[in-house]
């Protein structure tokens, strides 16, 4: 897991996400009340409509293309995914043109419509859709180490026990596990006494075995840690995913100045005319140039400078940059009609915003991602080596356990069993069998021996504890 490729992250499930359609309805939006400002519309609401319904038809084909094409491509190939982004554009421009020649009879203008719709969508689908397939891989990588982190923290703590601690708590887990069973059968055998019949001394003898038997089970499960979860990791919040160090910025202003230009001053020179287009031209220069001085002295110096909106370098240079914008559009009389920069600069605006962090978070996201993937793979490595110490220590202090217990408990509870299984054999062929009630009393008696020696075990030192039946 890491930074997604190009085509992973363009061929991806953002290449349709209904969230990319949605979040691109108020810039095309915007760009269609302009280009439709000289389509004489007897009502305002029309260019409203014309938008929406464009709209409307690219959500449609975004959500049919996907449909069709992802029954056979998981991850759809970049000329798939051109296609149904083309085809969207296409229609877009073909609807526009329609509403305007049948509500008033202009020119449609397929051709123009066309050629920058298509243009626009080459500038901005591609690089929007990289950057939230890339911000989303980034959430699930800073969620999936945040989880690793915490599972590293937990082996840690957990290689710093030694193994006399993971021997008492073994022996102390086998204590409360075994004894309430044993517990049991005691005070069942009390309260039944000698009055015991034949199938009663077989389930007896058939409860003892199965203890005898879960013993050696309890060891082996006894004191496991729980293993922490490798699935559904919680994504980090978007707050933390967009704190992202800008890389590059000066090339990020420019493109973001060369990404505004090409979508708003073909229509500001049909609309308006020339001058328009040049003081399109000249106010994203200029904002452009705040754009990347800022964060360029910023991280020049050291300074503190993130990608997301709230940041105080990001902020202050996207106030510089809107108010050069908005000072050329309204007051630099390159385009001496003032209502004229007062429609547009809304959509400059937006388009600054947008393209600015967008381009930003595209030129370090991937490495960012890379880093983080190389980091989780070397926590997740070190976890399983920690993992491995600590199963290796566990499983020599469950041998030492086992033996331990091979003696005074389980060797007990055997000869319980062998000798109920002898009584009740005898009884069922009529041999002498002895009275039952000594039977009782030995079984009685061992079970007693048992119990002290779970408490006896329990509390032993742990000299005593790592000395086995065979050394005395």
């Amino acid at each position: 897991m890491g930074g997604l490729t190009a085509r992973e992250a363009l061929g991806g499930p953002w290449a349709t996400h209904w969230a990319v359609w949605v979040s691109l309805y108020p810039p095309t939006t915007l760009l269609v009340i302009l280009r439709e400002n000289i389509t004489p519309f007897a009502e305002w609401w029309w260019p409203l409509l014309s938008a929406t319904l464009q709209h409307l038809a690219v959500g449609i084909i975004i959500a049919l293309g996907a449909a069709i094409a992802r029954r056979r491509h998981a991850i759809l190939p970049l000329t798939v995914v051109a296609a149904i982004w083309g085809t969207a554009a296409v229609s877009r421009a073909v609807i526009g043109g329609f509403v305007a020649n049948a509500v008033t009879g202009v020119d449609p203008e397929y051709a123009f419509r066309i050629a920058t719709w298509v243009t626009a969508s080459a500038l901005w689908v591609p690089i929007f859709v990289y950057t939230l397939a890339q911000l989303d891989q980034r959430r699930l990588l800073l969620g999936a180490l945040d989880a690793a982190h915490r599972d590293l923290e937990r082996a840690r703590h957990a290689s710093i026990e030694s193994a006399d601690e993971v021997q008492r708590n073994l022996r102390e887990s086998v204590r409360h596990t075994v004894e309430p069973v044993l517990e049991d059968l005691r005070v069942s055998l009390s309260n039944t006494g000698t009055n015991l019949t034949r199938p009663q001394l077989e389930q007896l003898t058939a409860q003892l075995g199965r203890l005898h038997d879960d013993v050696a089970a309890v060891v082996d499960s006894a004191g496991v840690d729980p293993r922490a979860s490798q699935q559904a990791h919680q994504r980090a919040s978007l707050r933390r995913a967009f704190d992202v160090r800008p890389e590059r910025p000066v090339l990020t202003a420019l493109l973001v100045t060369v990404a505004t230009i090409a979508l708003i001053a073909p229509d500001a020179w049909r609309v308006f005319g020339a001058p328009a287009a040049l003081e399109v031209t000249i106010a994203a220069v200029v904002s452009g140039v705040f754009l990347g001085i800022g964060p360029a002295v910023a991280v020049h110096i050291g300074h503190s400078v993130s990608v997301f909106p709230g940041q105080a370098v990001t902020v202050v240079s996207l106030v510089l940059a809107l108010g050069a914008m908005t000072q050329i559009m309204l007051a630099s009389e390159i385009d001496p009609i003032t209502w004229h920069g007062l429609l547009i600069a809304p959509l400059m605006a937006v388009s600054l915003i947008l393209t600015s962090t967008v381009f930003a978070l595209a030129t370090a996201l991937y490495r960012l991602n890379e880093d983080a993937g190389a980091e989780l793979a070397q926590t997740r490595t070190t976890i399983e080596a920690l993992d491995r110490e600590r199963a290796e220590t566990r499983r020599r202090e469950r041998r030492k356990l086992a033996i331990l217990l091979h003696g005074p408990i389980q060797g007990r509870l055997a000869a319980c069993v062998m000798a109920l299984n002898f009584h009740t054999a005898a009884l069922a062929d009529g041999s002498s069998a002895g009275p039952t009630s000594a039977v009782i009393d030995a079984v009685a008696l061992h079970l007693d021996d048992v119990s002290l020696g779970l408490v006896s075990l329990a509390t032993m030192s742990d000299a005593d504890g790592l000395r086995t039946p065979e050394q005395g």
